[in-house]
């Protein structure tokens, strides 16, 4: 009986060893409200951010101080909004705020395509320095749309249709006045 007892007490200690130890969640949230884009070259585009200290680890409010990023390709990044409205700002528990966090100006030589970047923001956190991290898209397309020869084509048929049935309309009642 001991045995026993002794086998399923080492058993429960070795699942319990083995198991993963909890996770917590980041106490700053941050989300891009815009975080896919499409722009032509030449074009900036306005990422705005939101964030919210959760107090999913502690009960401490948080300071946001710093960034840091990674450029897609084929664009420039200017983070100087964020030092505007983000850096140095202090976000009690359940706190949030919202709004123009970055611009990305997309280069005039930019290829048609979609380029991938990321946005890191730096906050104290209850133990030391801590960082949350979003990804952002942008899709680069043609200048203006031009339409193809054949749309054209078909526009003008229509148009054409429609006269030449006006005109057979005005004949008709041309002809029953008479």
């Amino acid at each position: 009986m001991k045995t026993k007892h002794l086998l399923l007490a080492a058993v429960a200690l070795a699942v319990l060893a083995l198991a993963p130890a909890a996770t917590q969640a980041d106490p700053l949230v941050f989300n891009l409200n815009n975080a896919i884009q499409t722009g032509t070259p030449g074009q900036t585009l306005t990422f705005n951010g939101t964030v919210t200290n959760s107090g999913s680890s502690s009960s401490n409010a948080l300071t946001i101080n710093g960034d840091s990023f990674s450029a897609a390709p084929n664009t420039t990044l200017d983070d100087t909004f964020f030092f505007t409205n983000f850096d140095g700002r202090v976000l009690a528990v359940g706190q949030s705020f919202t709004g123009p966090i970055f611009t990305v100006t997309i280069n005039n030589s930019a290829p048609n395509g979609t380029f991938s970047g990321s946005f890191t923001i730096f906050y104290d956190g209850a133990t030391a320095q801590q960082f949350v991290t979003q990804d952002f898209r942008v899709t680069v397309g043609a200048p203006g749309a031009v339409p193809e020869p054949a749309t054209m084509a078909l526009l003008g048929t229509g148009l054409g249709g429609l006269v030449a049935l006006r005109r057979k309309q005005r004949r008709r009642q041309a002809v029953s006045k008479k």
